[in-house]
């Protein structure tokens, strides 16, 4: 990190992998996406994103309170596997570094 980083000035959020249906299953077919073959979860659901593939999404409220904010360091380095689920913020305004 260039800068200290937390949920108050912007920082890295992630779904943990036990938390991701997606990551152990790997990448599902439009079928899947569609609703033709059986992948089923309470907390997640397959929907194809603007750009036509399928994707894992948050089906329910439950699935949210598995988000996980990473704050780090200036100086700290953050390594994910590609198969992480993960976005940056915004920090709130006025908020420092």
């Amino acid at each position: 990190a260039l800068t200290d980083a937390n949920p108050d000035n912007g920082c890295l959020y992630v779904i943990p992998r036990d938390a991701d249906p997606g990551y152990d299953n790997g990448d599902c077919s439009v079928e899947a996406a569609m609703g033709s073959a059986s992948i089923h979860d309470s907390k997640f659901a397959l929907r194809l994103g603007p750009d036509k593939k399928p994707n894992w999404v948050p089906n329910s409220e439950q699935a949210y309170q598995h988000i996980r904010a990473c704050p780090c360091s200036r100086g700290d380095v953050v390594v994910l596997s590609h198969r992480v689920i993960h976005w940056g913020s915004r920090g709130r305004s006025g908020a420092g570094a």
